[in-house]
C-alpha cells in the first residue's frame, strides 16, 4: 500500500511540475547560458550571446515603433517568435560568412590594414566617448570630474577600445568579403543607355495618360527623363535678409495669423434653421395654447464677443510688417544690387553663385550645374521665384532683384529644356550607372550568401530561447 502511494504522490509531483513550468527544478545559470542555440558547421553560438542579441533587437525594435505610433503611423509589433526567428537568421549568416572570408583568407589582415582598423576603431571609441561625457555631466561638474564618470561608465558597460578594435575588425573584414562578391560586376555604357531609353518611354507614356504627371514629378524633385514643351532651367543668386530682420518679420506674420484668426471666428455665422413654408406650417400639428414669453436664465453663460479693438491691432501689425520688410530689403538691396550689374556687365553668373549665393540647394548638384527646373505650372517653388523665372524672355537674361520671404533673388534663363527626351547627361549616366550597380550588388549578395548558406550544415533551437528565471 505504500509503494503504491509513493508512486500516486511521484505522479502528482510531476504533473504539478509539468503544469507550473517546472518552477520547482533550480536551473543552473551557467548551464543555462552554455546551451547551444545555433551551430553553424563545427562553431557553436551559446544562448547567453544569442539572448543578449535578442534582447538588445528587441529593445531598438519597441522604440522604433514607440516612435512611428507617435507620429501617427499605424504598425504593429512583430510576435515574439518572428522577432527570435529574425536574430537567429541574422546570427547564422553573419557565421556562414565569417567562416567563408576564413576559407578565403580574408581575415588575415596587413599590418597596412590593421593600423587602418585600429584608426576606425579609436575614432568610433573617441566619439562614444565624447557622447558619453555630455551624458554624465552635471552641473557645476570640473572636467576632471567629467573625464572620471565617462570613464566609469565606458569601464561599467565593458566598452573598451579592445571591443572597439574587434568589432571594427569584424567589420573590415565584412568589407573585404563584399568586395570579394562584387570584384567582377561592372556597368556598360550599352546597359546605362538602355535603361535611359527604358525611362524616356516611360515618361513619355505617364505624360500622355496624365498631362499632369511631369509637373507632379519636377514639383517633387524627382528626375524628369521626358519633357513636354516649356521648361527651362533656371539659376539664381539669392541674398537672405538679415537673421534679425527675417526673425522680426516671421513673429509679425505670426501676430497677424493669430489675431486674424480670432477676427474669423467670430465672422463665422451661426447656423439657422431651415426655412418653414406656409405650407408646411398649415400642415403641422396643431400645438397647445400659447404660454408666457421664456425668461433668459439669469445663470446662462454670456455669448462670448469679440475684442473691439482686433481690427485696430490687426492694421497695425501689417503696417509693422511692411515697415520691417522694407527695412529687410534695405538692409540687403546694396549687395543684391551689386550682383545684379555684375551680372548684367557679362560676370560668370556660377562665379557670382559661388561668391554670393546663400541658397543651399544651388550648391548641390544637379542643380548647382543645370539650375532649377521651372515652368509655368511649377508649384515646387513660391510664385515670385516661379512668375519671374517664367518672365525671362530669351536664354542669358538676367532679372533685377526679386523679393521673396526669403530675401532677394537675381535669376538668370539658364537654357531651354527642349521639348522630348531629356539630355543623357554626366550627371544622369552616374546616376543611372549607381542604380544599376547597386542592383547587381544586391542579386550577387543574395545569390552568394544563399549558395554559402545552403552549403552549411545549420542546426537552430529558437525553442530554448527563453529568458532564464
Amino acid at each position: 500500500m505504500a509503494r503504491r502511494t509513493f508512486k500516486l504522490l511521484a505522479l502528482v509531483m510531476a504533473l504539478m511540475l509539468a503544469l507550473t513550468g517546472c518552477s520547482m527544478i533550480e536551473v543552473d545559470k551557467e548551464m543555462d547560458d552554455a546551451e547551444v542555440i545555433i551551430k553553424v558547421n563545427d562553431t557553436e553560438l551559446l544562448k547567453k550571446e544569442v539572448m543578449e542579441n535578442y534582447e538588445l533587437y528587441k529593445a531598438n525594435l519597441q522604440y522604433q515603433y514607440q516612435m512611428y505610433a507617435a507620429f501617427g503611423y499605424p504598425v504593429t509589433m512583430p510576435s515574439d517568435d518572428d522577432i527570435k526567428q529574425t536574430v537567429v537568421d541574422a546570427m547564422v549568416m553573419q557565421e556562414v560568412r565569417k567562416q567563408k572570408a576564413a576559407e578565403l583568407g580574408l581575415d588575415q589582415l596587413t599590418d597596412e590594414e590593421l593600423a587602418t582598423v585600429s584608426e576606425t576603431a579609436q575614432s568610433n571609441y573617441d566619439a562614444d566617448f565624447e557622447q558619453v561625457k555630455g551624458n554624465v555631466t552635471e552641473d557645476g561638474m570640473t572636467e576632471e570630474e567629467i573625464m572620471a564618470a565617462a570613464e566609469q561608465y565606458m569601464a561599467d558597460n565593458d566598452l573598451t577600445i579592445e571591443r572597439y578594435t574587434e568589432s571594427a575588425r569584424i567589420s573590415f573584414v565584412d568589407d573585404k568579403l563584399d568586395e570579394y562578391i562584387y570584384k567582377d560586376l561592372t556597368v556598360t555604357d550599352d546597359e546605362v543607355q538602355a535603361e535611359f531609353d527604358s525611362r524616356v518611354e516611360e515618361d513619355k507614356a505617364s505624360y500622355e495618360e496624365d498631362e499632369t504627371a511631369i509637373d507632379s514629378k519636377v514639383n517633387s524633385g524627382s528626375t524628369a527623363y521626358y519633357y513636354p514643351a516649356g521648361y527651362r532651367y533656371v539659376k539664381q543668386v539669392l541674398i537672405k535678409f538679415l537673421e534679425d530682420d527675417s526673425s522680426a518679420i516671421d513673429d509679425l506674420e505670426k501676430q497677424i495669423s493669430d489675431i486674424q484668426t480670432q477676427i474669423d471666428s467670430f465672422a463665422t455665422p451661426a447656423p439657422t434653421e431651415e426655412p418653414v413654408s406656409d405650407e408646411e406650417s398649415a400642415e403641422q400639428e396643431p400645438t397647445a395654447e400659447p404660454t408666457e414669453e421664456p425668461t433668459a436664465d439669469p445663470e446662462a453663460t454670456p455669448a462670448p464677443t469679440m475684442d473691439p479693438t482686433l481690427p485696430s491691432q490687426l492694421e497695425e501689425l501689417k503696417a509693422q510688417l511692411d515697415e520691417a520688410k522694407q527695412t529687410a530689403r534695405a538692409n540687403i538691396q546694396a549687395k543684391a544690387d551689386e550682383v545684379y550689374q555684375k551680372a548684367l556687365a557679362g560676370e560668370d553668373f556660377d562665379a557670382l553663385v559661388a561668391e554670393y549665393g546663400e541658397d543651399t540647394g544651388m550648391q548641390s548638384e544637379p542643380v548647382k550645374t543645370y539650375g532649377y527646373i521651372v515652368s509655368a505650372n511649377t508649384t515646387r517653388y513660391v510664385t515670385e521665384f516661379k512668375d519671374a523665372a517664367m518672365a525671362l524672355a530669351s536664354v542669358g537674361d538676367v532679372s533685377e532683384p526679386i523679393e521673396t520671404t526669403y530675401g532677394l533673388h537675381i535669376l538668370k534663363y539658364e537654357a531651354e529644356i527642349p521639348e522630348g527626351a531629356a539630355a543623357l547627361t554626366d550627371y544622369l549616366k552616374t546616376s543611372i550607372s549607381d542604380e544599376l550597380m547597386s542592383a547587381k550588388k544586391e542579386e550577387a549578395l543574395a545569390a552568394a550568401e544563399d549558395e554559402w548558406k545552403n552549403a552549411a550544415k545549420i542546426e537552430t533551437n529558437i525553442g530554448e530561447m527563453v529568458a532564464y528565471d
